[in-house]
């Protein structure tokens, strides 16, 4: 999670975040340059929709990122204005 730190404290104006990185899944859903030696794609993440909901670790990386100045930034601004 420290690269999500990091990333909130640079000038980018995007940061896209992995769901596999926040719930700490050790096999991703991809993995390129594979065709029959991994079940690409088809894997199920371990946590229902609900249960992620409700998991400290998307509020812990929300407040990271509002620490880290990328949610009160212009940045996000930008963003905020586009919904």
């Amino acid at each position: 999670m420290a690269i999500y730190e990091y990333l909130a404290r640079t000038p980018c104006r995007l940061m896209l975040v992995s769901l596999d990185d926040v719930i700490g899944a050790l096999n991703q859903q991809n993995m390129p340059g594979t065709i029959d030696s991994h079940p690409n794609w088809i894997q199920k993440t371990p946590l229902t929709l609900e249960e992620m909901m409700k998991d400290r670790r998307f509020f812990d990386l929300s407040d990271m990122l509002t620490r880290g100045g990328y949610f009160g930034s212009e940045k996000f601004a930008s963003f905020k204005a586009l919904r």
